[in-house]
């Protein structure tokens, strides 16, 4: 292994994870929305901090600023690290791990560790409870981690804070992949997204303490003499608004999946999908029947705010045990002065006591950009969202 190609210090928690598309979206006159992702595959980066301890660790970091100034080194994904469930012995070809918690593949460099000693090797082949080698390891490890390795380069490296001890110093970075990882989506890990109408759902909740959104209107002023003149290209005003959702990564690696799924089908902001707002948007007044295909909302909200707008069509009714029932208003009716929605497709047998309605909104990726923050086996993804309609 010639002299600093592996980055070897263990950074901070957390370790960030940006990926981009390179979306290109035009609006043409009459309002509609066009969008074209110059790439098929993301370009990912992680950014972070380090933490030196040790004089030793601090002079490789500061060493390998310099010896891999404008070149490529290996970035091991510790935070996508699985623990070897057997001693891993001097001449071994393969390892035993639970490979459905990372991201391993053949070909891929797999990095190995445990405290100070440490490998780099190439995967022959990915089987469910163990990755051979394409050759022996030289070390033995009592309690090894593996975990996936990525070539990376670096334009600010470099940027360190020592401190009055020698010892102690923090150094950010932003690592770019050379190249990209293809296929995004490991063809193994590909779950089908539940849809509606031809579209994925992102039927996820997002969490925190506040929920801002933001109302664009898309409005261009001409102000002439103090006459203002108003236009805009859009069809309806879209909302904006960021949600953040957990995945347990490592201990529900399905969920995991599902995210990488969702991202590689929504290609930055190139392709919609509809999202639930998980709220009572509308006070329901008399729920469906058994197997019935219309709800009463109570009094005119919705004849008045949402109904002229086509996209509040879509709504979802749910049951108080969670159970959902996605479906596209047709017709509305006054009814004793409360609006009566008819819709398809028909809610399923069985009682609809107490259920809540929702709007199901079509949205896409706003920015291009999906942000995940892996913390230990959480990892929590930031999308910045806008409606279509």
């Amino acid at each position: 292994m010639a002299a600093y190609d592996v980055l070897v210090q263990v950074p901070e928690a957390p370790i960030n994870e940006t990926l981009t598309w390179g979306t290109d979206t035009i609006v043409a006159d009459d309002g509609t929305v066009t969008t074209a992702s110059y790439l098929q595959l993301p370009k990912r980066s992680w950014k972070g901090n380090f933490s030196f301890d040790t004089e030793a660790d601090l002079r490789y970091h500061l060493a390998a600023s310099f010896r891999k100034f404008k070149g490529l080194f290996n970035f091991p994904l510790r935070h996508m690290g699985v623990i070897a469930k057997a001693k891993i012995a001097i001449g071994a070809s393969v390892i035993y791990c639970n490979t459905a918690r990372t991201d391993f593949r053949a070909g891929m460099s797999v990095f190995i560790w445990s405290s100070s000693t440490f490998e780099t090797k190439i995967i022959d082949e990915v089987n469910a409870d163990n990755i051979t080698l394409t050759t022996v390891t030289t070390n033995a490890y009592y309690r090894g981690y593996v975990c996936p390795v990525v070539e990376v380069y670096s334009a600010n490296m470099a940027s360190t804070v020592r401190r009055p001890i020698n010892s102690q110093a923090t150094a950010s970075f932003n690592f770019f992949q050379n190249g990209f990882q293809s296929p995004f989506l490991n063809p193994e890990d590909e779950v089908a997204l539940a849809a509606y109408d031809g579209l994925p759902l992102l039927n996820r909740r997002g969490f925190g303490a506040e929920f801002g959104q933001a109302l664009d209107t898309g409005l261009e002023v001409a102000d002439y003499g103090g006459v203002p003149a108003f236009r805009s290209r859009w069809l309806a005003p879209q909302k904006a608004k960021t949600l953040l959702f957990k995945s347990p990564r490592t201990f529900d690696p399905d969920d995991w999946k599902f995210w990488l799924s969702f991202f590689d089908y929504c290609l930055g902001s190139t392709n919609p999908f509809y999202l639930p707002t998980w709220r009572d948007d509308v006070e329901v007044f008399a729920v469906p029947a058994s197997g019935g295909n219309q709800i009463t909302l109570q009094g005119h909200e919705y004849l008045d705010h949402y109904w002229p707008v086509a996209a509040y069509h879509n709504f979802v009714v749910t049951k108080p045990d969670g159970t959902q029932h996605f479906a596209t208003a047709s017709a509305i009716a006054n009814v004793a002065g409360n609006d009566r929605l008819t819709f398809a497709p028909a809610v399923p047998a069985g009682d609809w006591s107490g259920s809540s309605f929702s709007f199901l909104l079509k949205c896409r990726i706003d920015d291009d950009t999906v942000a995940i923050e892996h913390r230990g086996g959480n990892s929590v993804v930031t999308l910045n969202l806008r409606t279509t309609d």
